[in-house]
């Protein structure tokens, strides 16, 4: 994909973390007229252990492009007693996709990726 550097000026601004600083508080300012197509991934993950640590990753591809990734940390919960497995849901991933019109079709495919992590 393509940006002409005029289409994302207002958007973008470049930012240095100065020494022994943890964090910054910055502000973009831009409008709504370019909004882009939005997704939201629920992940549901069966025959989950308890007590552990999981990354779970949703890659977005178009085509054989990989275009967007996210990753969450999670912890799968407690089970005092005899309990083993359990499903669970993931928070709500979010995907921002820009588009100049926003009545064309987007064909996306979702891969996702998990791992304890010890």
């Amino acid at each position: 994909m393509q940006t002409k550097e005029c289409d994302i000026s207002n958007n973008v601004k470049h930012i240095v973390f100065p020494k022994c600083c943890d964090s910054l508080n910055e502000k973009i300012k831009t409008s709504l007229d370019d909004t882009g197509k939005l997704l939201l991934v629920r992940v549901h993950l069966k025959n989950v252990l308890y007590n552990k640590t999981l990354a779970v990753g949703v890659l977005i591809f178009e085509g054989q492009d990989l275009i967007s990734f996210k990753v969450k940390k999670l912890y799968t919960g407690c089970c005092y007693g005899m309990c083993k497995y359990h499903n669970i849901q993931t928070p709500t991933y979010y995907f921002v996709f820009p588009n100049k019109d926003h009545c064309s079709k987007k064909d996306f495919t979702i891969k996702v990726v998990k791992n304890y992590i010890i």
